[in-house]
């Protein structure tokens, strides 16, 4: 089934598809279409399987979204693709990776889009009062030990200001030129011979000074390397976020789109989840 899910995660459109979302419908028919085949089966009883991965443990359950703290701003076209897919098929495919950050709490460290999606898929059908099936999600809660094994991105910017000026900007913004350009404790910017950086700080507001700074009206859109183009008269900018530790998780700071990459994920498919089978008592 490993490729055909594949293909319910990201269903093709068809040149003769009237709409753009018709192709979700066609994840939805997929699924419906193992559930009646027996290649999808209900699991009566509550379990939480446990998996490994190049050593690292992943325990699926379920669990309430707003005990889950994000990591990573998404842009709409990557929310919107996964919150279309869970509308749809009101499936989990694929968990949520979360860390624990205490006995209520919990990081995102991958699968970030989905987290977005559910969100707000959770905002959409919100009832005062009430719980429903989306207000939970399925999760894969990892060792501690899988922190050290996510990469930080480095993200490139284009900027139409001289580095004089970026410079009395960044200041502006809170960021300080750096006697080090290796601190894991702190968000990183490199200029053409400069280094600057700062504290953490929780949420996003640090992330829409930078964008400020730099001219450019999101930071979640950065180049990497390979794709990267400057123009004349323009200045690279490389962000560089702290290493991803604990107490980085524990601040709630909210990172550009991409900056953070998961190399290991847990087994795909291992364990799905149907909001539909789930029971809110």
């Amino acid at each position: 089934m490993g490729g055909d899910i594949e293909a319910l995660r990201n269903p093709e459109r068809n040149k003769d598809d009237r709409s753009p979302f018709v192709r979700y419908a066609r994840s939805a028919a997929m699924w419906a279409h193992w559930v009646r085949e027996g290649e999808a089966v209900l699991n009566p009883e509550s379990q939480n399987p446990v998996v490994e991965v190049e050593g690292h443990r992943f325990q699926y359950g379920l669990m309430h979204l707003d005990s889950i703290v994000g990591l990573m701003s998404v842009p709409p076209s990557a929310k919107d693709h996964q919150q279309r897919l869970l509308e749809a098929t009101q499936l989990y495919s694929e968990p949520i990776v979360v860390c624990p950050l205490d006995e209520s709490r919990f990081g995102a460290v991958a699968n970030h889009e989905l987290l977005s999606a559910a969100k707000a898929y959770q905002a959409e059908l919100a009832r005062p009062g009430k719980q429903r099936p989306s207000d939970f999600c399925l999760v894969a809660i990892c060792d501690p030990g899988y922190l050290a094994t996510i990469e930080r991105a480095p993200l490139h910017f284009a900027s139409d200001k001289s580095i004089g000026s970026l410079e009395e900007e960044l200041k502006a913004a809170g960021f300080a030129v750096s006697p080090r350009t290796d601190d894991p404790a702190k968000i990183s910017v490199s200029l053409p011979g400069e280094t600057m950086s700062m504290e953490l700080e929780s949420g996003g507001l640090w992330t829409q000074r930078l964008g400020h700074a730099l001219g450019i009206r999101s930071t979640d859109f950065g180049s990497n390397e390979a794709d990267f183009t400057l123009k004349a008269g323009q200045t690279k900018v490389t962000l560089l976020s702290p290493e991803l530790t604990l107490s980085v998780l524990n601040v709630g700071a909210e990172f550009p789109y991409g900056a953070f990459r998961a190399n290991i994920k847990p087994l795909p498919g291992a364990n799905m989840w149907s909001l539909r089978d789930f029971r809110t008592g």
